[in-house]
């Protein structure tokens, strides 16, 4: 559970920054082998779907590159959020309930 990792670290020391940090790493690197996957595979697909046309566009690899810029953004400002939330709750009082 997110809140308890958080009130552990806490009582533990940490920072806000450096909670916010911890659990973003995670998520990063959960997005980052998505998007290795994904890339791949949508290129492929949209180059085929491509050739059906007459008139072929080619691919820009500027398009994939801004969509996983944005995927990246929302995905840090999301989880940036909630782990800035968690990390200013009272560790003792959402320990309490476990």
């Amino acid at each position: 559970d997110l809140l308890e990792l958080v009130s552990e670290a806490l009582i533990l020391g940490a920072g806000t920054g450096r909670i916010a940090m911890l659990v973003m790493r995670d998520l990063l690197v959960l997005v980052l082998v998505a998007s290795v996957i994904a890339v791949p595979l949508a290129w492929t697909g949209l180059a085929r779907w491509l050739q059906q046309f007459a008139f072929r566009t080619p691919l820009d690899p500027l398009v994939f590159a801004g969509a996983l810029l944005l995927v990246f953004a929302v995905a840090t400002l999301t989880v940036g959020f909630r782990a800035l939330q968690a990390a200013r709750t009272d560790p003792v009082r959402a320990l309490r309930h476990e």
